[in-house]
């Protein structure tokens, strides 16, 4: 069995290891067999019995493993953050919900973020985040794409708002919010609140084989 030193008491002895599906497993330094010093991340191979990792020793990789591999690895059987990949996952369907009354306008046009130019682009980005998330990427990587998720979808509102009077100011804000917005906006707004939470929340699960 494989897996990482999650962590290690030098004082008591005893350490974590996490194998490659997340279970948590424990050890003592009596079963480390390398010559190497024990050390938080590095990877182990090691038995398991009786509940606890014997005859453990540490992985060193001729070479890093190959780009491939690397995104294979995202798509893994355990969702390694389910706040991200749950207000992605949220963030998807509203792109597929009406955010625009657009009987108020006068004119048949696009009511969903899907059928804007841009929505497609944000269609792709969300799939890319919802899997970067469910796999434990890099955390840069899910916090760019989360962050550029953000901003299309703001200023595709900014956008809607605004086309009425060609401007959006304080005044016309809330009038323009009654009457134009329908009830899919409501859930595409609570997706991206939920998507920034993620971004910033704290506890990620890092997969260390995936980018």
């Amino acid at each position: 069995m494989e897996g990482s030193v999650l962590h290690y008491d030098e004082k008591k002895k005893k350490g974590i290891i996490r194998n490659l599906v997340g279970e948590r497993i424990n050890f003592s330094a009596t079963q480390w067999k390398s010559n190497s010093i024990i050390q938080m991340g590095v990877l182990v191979d090691f038995i398991y019995e009786n509940e606890v990792a014997m005859e453990i020793y540490e992985l060193k990789p001729m070479v890093t493993p190959r780009f491939v591999n690397r995104i294979n690895a995202l798509f893994s059987i355990k969702i390694h953050n389910k706040f991200g990949a749950y207000a992605s996952a949220i963030l998807f369907i509203s792109l597929f919900l009406p955010i625009a009354n657009i009987e108020f306008l006068g004119f048949r046009g696009p009511s969903a973020i899907i059928e804007r130019t841009v929505g497609k682009a944000v269609f792709f980005i969300t799939v890319i985040t919802f899997i970067l998330y469910y796999g434990g990427a890099t955390r840069l990587y899910t916090r760019i794409m989360s962050f550029l998720i953000i901003s299309f979808i703001l200023f595709m509102h900014y956008d809607l708002l605004a086309f009425p009077n060609n401007s959006l100011s304080f005044n016309t804000f809330f009038k323009t919010l009654n009457s134009y917005y329908d009830w899919g906006a409501i859930i595409n707004v609570f997706g991206c609140v939920l998507l920034l939470c993620a971004m910033v929340k704290k506890g990620y699960d890092r997969n260390m084989y995936a980018i």
